[in-house]
């Protein structure tokens, strides 16, 4: 996977995610985050042209927020538990977060992120 020093913003200048893991082949991206025991509170998973997911084989629950083209949130999922599915038609990608993250953040539709990326 291509995880980078990054940082996620919002536009009121919240760090969402300091380390954003983006899968960058086929493989990576159908692995997503099975096999692991949890997702720290700082990593996300960026899912680029991706509207729909799957929590099959999973062990522990996420949040997610679904973005448009521009990073724009168009719908949030708060605690989605293992074996379970969500998808959003209006979404062009996907974000991956720790359990409670949308709160922590105060993350709401409409909000847009920004993703700075820089070489370790």
């Amino acid at each position: 996977m291509h995880q980078m020093s990054s940082r996620c913003f919002t536009t009121s200048g919240k760090c969402v995610s300091s380390q954003v893991i983006i899968p960058t082949n086929f493989v990576q991206r159908a692995k997503g985050l099975l096999g692991r025991d949890r997702l720290k509170e700082n990593e996300s998973l960026l899912i680029y042209n991706c509207s729909s997911i799957h929590m099959f084989g999973m062990k522990f629950a996420i949040d997610l927020i679904f973005l448009d083209a521009s990073l724009r949130i168009v719908k949030v999922v708060k605690s989605l538990k293992p074996w379970r599915l969500a998808s959003c038609k209006q979404a062009k990608h996907t974000m991956e977060l720790a359990e409670d993250s949308i709160a922590i953040h105060g993350l709401v539709i409409g909000e847009r992120l920004m993703i700075n990326e820089y070489e370790k």
